[in-house]
């Protein structure tokens, strides 16, 4: 049946005034469109404005000839079109006859073609934009592009259909096409253009067909996202700022790929899943030898992504965790970088660079030997400084060992300085000389990133920032103690502390597969405000370490990780703040008290935690609290001797395998659901 507007200026939900059974007909109260309907607005329709102010449903929507000019398509409104049978004419949406459409929201103002009829259906827009537009039909229809489709607020969403660009141009913030059903994409030469994304992480149920066309994701931090599927011929372009990330379910393949970096130095590739396989050409540029385009994986843990390329084009580009691999390896291309872990490529032969200049500067701009130091480059700094002088590192990737030995200064010390909000990586050891300036290694994140053996000695400066070991496969040397503020610790490597002393200011953390060796050092947690200090998923040895807790009125928490330690204080006067450790560990000593404040020891429920000497002291009206996090559920305690809480202690209940008795080095304590059990002495010796 077909449905008519009349009337003029009206809203699609007013039927008595405006929906017709005829053209030109008398509009009735029964007379509004349902999915069986095609709805027309024609030359009988009058003059003015529609708004579509409420969901409309039909089996198509027609607009040629029409004399309403404008619609207005409200926002969060859904026009959905389509039944069992094709609309008349073979038509979906005509929207030819309208002069201006206006959104309320462009995204929300949407279209959703649900048709189950396999005739195919046109597509027309005239040059309209649209929001959202959803093809999904229950058991497939067909929908067939008249003209190009831009949806500059909105995405394109392709589930169970067979959508047929028609090499139209495409224009959206997202394709959208996740999901198990079936469904065929033909995209003939279509030249189609996305701002954040292309979603075909799913793929079951899917053919594409051959094709010659192009998909450019343009937007920062974009993303292309495709299961196991041979895209058939369409050839991506991502040429946003930031990082672009193409992540997969498993191996697939395109026709040409490109990467086309900005005049920005922070530009990247990262690459989730592979492999992938570009059977014509690879193109990897960076704007610059300075704005240099960084293709790695997504994880620091050192396992590559293999890229297949037919031939490849590159220019100012850096590898991390790469293999170059099709008729095109070893990759070649010009000014190619080396941050480890490669193979299948031929970067440019290592250079020492050596800095130039008398005074400070950029890292990008000052005279170096040859060029900016490429990753595989070591870095000579041995000038003879003029006073306060400052050595700015706006370069991601630093080279590989940065040695200053041998420089030297009058007056205020010089320093090396990281440019606000980038990270600053070098791939070899990192040598300061006594006396550079104690805000050195400051402005930005610090990683050390090599995958061989080498050491960090930077002579006691202050890390005012973050510095973090992510070394996979490798081993840092720590030759000094220092402090810092930001992160810490170690996400990939081994890290040795080597005794050396540290105070940190932000979460130390040893991510899983990694390690750190503390040796005899004392690491101190100095931050006031932080909750998560200490977090271990990875290996720590610790067994002779101390860890120190400043100061806090807030609660703090320690991941331990299921590891031995050996001293824990937390004894700062005037910290209100509980602490909390989770994990099964053990501990040759806790030291936890305060004077002044009542404070809470929390284990996690169910866990077990040895402590070898427990110092655990409050004082009269300042209990000191042992609990387990959730009441009714304890935590257990082992111990080389049995359990004995001071006179002054209090058994609050849930507690067993403690004794409450004078004298004993726990004093003045309140105790909650904690199971105390001593363990022989043959098996506590094995701990310490």
């Amino acid at each position: 049946m077909a449905k008519y507007w009349v009337g003029g200026t009206g809203n699609t939900n007013d039927p008595t005034n405006h929906w017709a059974t005829s053209s030109g007909g008398a509009p009735g109260a029964g007379n509004a469109p349902t999915g069986a309907d095609d709805i027309f607005f024609d030359v009988n329709s009058g003059t003015g404005t529609i708004t579509i102010n409420a969901a409309l449903t039909g089996r198509s929507l027609q607009t040629s000839g029409s004399t309403v000019t404008t619609c207005v398509h409200s926002a969060a409104i859904t026009v959905t079109l389509g039944d069992a049978t094709a609309g008349a004419s073979n038509k979906a949406l005509d929207l030819s006859g309208f002069s201006t459409y206006t959104l309320g929201n462009a995204a929300t103002s949407a279209y959703s073609f649900v048709s189950s009829s396999s005739t195919q259906q046109t597509v027309t827009t005239n040059a309209k934009v649209l929001g959202n537009v959803t093809f999904v039909s229950p058991s497939g229809g067909t929908w067939l592009l008249a003209d190009d489709l831009t949806l500059t607020g909105g995405t394109l969403t392709v589930t169970r259909a067979v959508f047929n660009t028609n090499s139209k141009a495409v224009t959206a913030v997202t394709f959208l096409s996740s999901t198990a059903s079936t469904r065929t994409l033909t995209f003939g030469a279509s030249q189609m253009t996305f701002t954040t994304s292309w979603s075909a992480g799913t793929i079951t149920g899917l053919t594409v067909t051959a094709n010659t066309a192009t998909t450019t994701i343009t937007g920062v931090a974009s993303i292309f996202a495709s299961g196991l599927v041979d895209w058939n011929g369409l050839s991506v372009v991502m040429n946003g700022s930031g990082i672009a990330t193409i992540t997969a379910s498993g191996a697939f393949t395109l026709a040409n790929f490109t990467r086309t970096a900005t005049a920005v130095k922070t530009d990247s590739l990262q690459i989730t899943t592979g492999p992938f396989t570009v059977t014509s050409n690879l193109t990897l540029t960076g704007q610059s030898v300075t704005n240099r385009l960084l293709v790695r994986t997504n994880l620091d843990n050192g396992v590559p992504r293999t890229i297949t390329a037919g031939s490849v084009t590159i220019t100012n580009v850096d590898f991390m965790d790469i293999t170059g691999a099709g008729a095109a390896a070893p990759w070649t291309g010009t000014s190619l970088g080396n941050a480890l872990g490669n193979s299948g490529i031929t970067f440019d032969t290592p250079v020492t660079q050596t800095w130039s200049g008398t005074s400070g500067g950029n890292w990008s701009t000052n005279a170096w030997t040859t060029r900016v130091p490429l990753p595989q480059d070591n870095v000579v700094i041995a000038s003879a400084f003029i006073s306060a002088q400052t050595i700015l590192t706006d370069m991601p990737r630093l080279g590989a060992t940065i040695d200053w030995t041998g420089t030297t200064w009058s007056g205020t010390a010089v320093r090396m300085s990281g440019a606000t909000s980038t990270t600053s990586a070098w791939y070899g050891s990192l040598i300061f000389v006594s006396g550079m300036g104690t805000n050195s290694l400051s402005g930005n994140a610090w990683q050390a990133k090599g995958r061989g053996t080498y050491n960090i000695d930077i002579k006691g400066v202050s890390v005012t920032t973050g510095l973090t070991v992510i070394a996979p496969g490798g081993t840092y040397n720590l030759q000094s103690s220092y402090s810092q503020t930001n992160s810490a610790g170690v996400l990939a490597g081994t890290y040795n502390t080597n005794n050396f002393n540290i105070s940190v200011s932000s979460v130390w953390a040893v991510a899983a597969g990694a390690t750190c060796n503390f040796g005899t050092s004392t690491i101190t947690f100095a931050s006031t405000t932080l909750a998560n200090v200490f977090t271990v998923t990875g290996t720590v040895n610790a067994a002779s370490a101390t860890f120190v807790l400043n100061s806090s009125t807030i609660n703090r928490i320690i991941v331990g990780g299921n590891q031995t330690y050996g001293t824990l204080t937390y004894t700062a006067a005037g910290s209100t703040g509980s602490l909390t450790i989770t994990g099964n560990n053990t501990f040759g000593t806790i030291n936890f008290s305060d004077a002044t404040n009542a404070r809470l020891l929390q284990f996690t429920s169910g866990t077990t935690n040895t402590i070898g000497t427990r110092n655990i002291v409050g004082t009269t009206g300042k209990l000191m609290t042992v609990s387990a996090v959730t009441p009714g559920l304890p935590a257990t305690l082992l111990s080389a001797a049995a359990w004995l809480m001071g006179s002054h202690s209090v058994n609050v209940s849930g507690n067993t395998g403690l004794t409450f008795a004078a004298g004993a080095e726990m004093d003045y304590l309140s105790v909650q659901d904690i199971n105390g059990s001593p363990l022989p002495t043959s098996s506590f010796l094995a701990f310490f």
